[in-house]
């Protein structure tokens, strides 16, 4: 298959700090954003790979960046948090795509932004984490049939990783917090939060993939160290070690595991810029081996 970019149709509105949320038909769900303006966005658009479209879909209820987007197991998308027009966000709603609604679906126990939200075993989403108008908090929430207060974290953090394991449980990795810029992970398991082995730098806005041997890739970010991180690090249940460092430093960029269990890291930032730069990360390879590049995004 060659590794190639296409350019596809640009979305009807500029938009940043959005969410993209793959639905069950597949199409995508793109929400809210800013657009450099001092207002946050409320309009959705839908993405049809098929046929190269992008139509509008109803605006959310409230306008948010910043915010989690979480597809349910029953086809239908949780937005929780944020920042909007009355700062950070506990107000959460529910988009039904076959219908083309929101839904106002309560507030959590406290404002997050820069936290994650995670599909557990069951069906339930966990909120972890975040910075809100009273600082950096550990507090976790849970969404079922309505929102709920779950074990807070033993540190507070944002700007972290959240990934479902193998066995159900949620590891979480790096972040910034009241301790400063973490190497610390701790793991989820029926309302408690336990400590797990450390990363060996200090990271935050990095990324975290699952593999399909259980394992957990963790790509870039920074730290307390100089520069945009290109080191890499795996998660075998409950020890890190070293891998394969990708070729270019970065953070606030992507990473998705493809069918042949390859990860992509795509764009983020890179020494005082934006980069367009993307590569593949073999996890079959030897761990001398960095990820071959794939081309720049278009």
């Amino acid at each position: 298959v060659a590794q190639t970019w296409s350019v596809v149709l640009p979305m009807n509105h500029a938009r940043e700090y959005h969410t993209a949320t793959l639905l069950q038909n597949g199409n995508v769900l793109v929400a809210g954003g800013g657009d450099n303006g001092p207002l946050k966005l409320n309009s959705c658009e839908i993405y049809d790979p098929a046929n190269n479209t992008w139509t509008a879909a109803a605006p959310m209820i409230c306008r948010r960046g910043g915010h989690t987007a979480t597809l349910m197991n029953n086809g239908n998308v949780l937005v929780a948090g944020g920042f909007g027009s009355s700062g950070y966000l506990d107000s959460c709603e529910i988009y039904n795509p076959n219908n083309n609604t929101w839904t106002y679906a309560g507030r959590m126990s406290v404002p997050h932004y820069g936290h994650t939200a995670t599909l557990i075993p069951g069906g339930a989403v966990l909120i972890t984490g975040g910075f809100n108008n009273n600082g950096y908090t550990n507090t976790c929430d849970i969404f079922s049939l309505g929102w709920g207060v779950t074990g807070s974290m033993n540190a507070t953090r944002e700007f972290h990783t959240a990934t479902l394991l193998t066995n159900g449980d949620v590891l979480v990795a790096g972040g910034s917090g009241d301790l400063g810029y973490l190497t610390s992970c701790e793991i989820y398991h029926a309302g408690v939060w336990t400590y797990t082995g450390s990363m060996s730098i200090q990271r935050f806005s990095h990324t975290a993939t699952k593999l399909s041997n259980g394992n957990v890739l963790v790509t870039g970010g920074a730290g307390s160290n100089n520069g945009y991180y290109y080191w890499c690090e795996l998660f075998n249940g409950s020890t890190w070690s070293t891998t394969g460092s990708m070729i270019s430093g970065r953070l606030y960029h992507t990473a998705t595991l493809l069918p042949n269990n390859n990860v992509l890291v795509a764009g983020g930032y890179n020494t005082s810029t934006y980069t367009n730069t993307c590569e593949i990360y073999n996890a079959c390879a030897s761990p001398a081996q960095p990820g071959l590049i794939s081309g720049n995004l278009n």
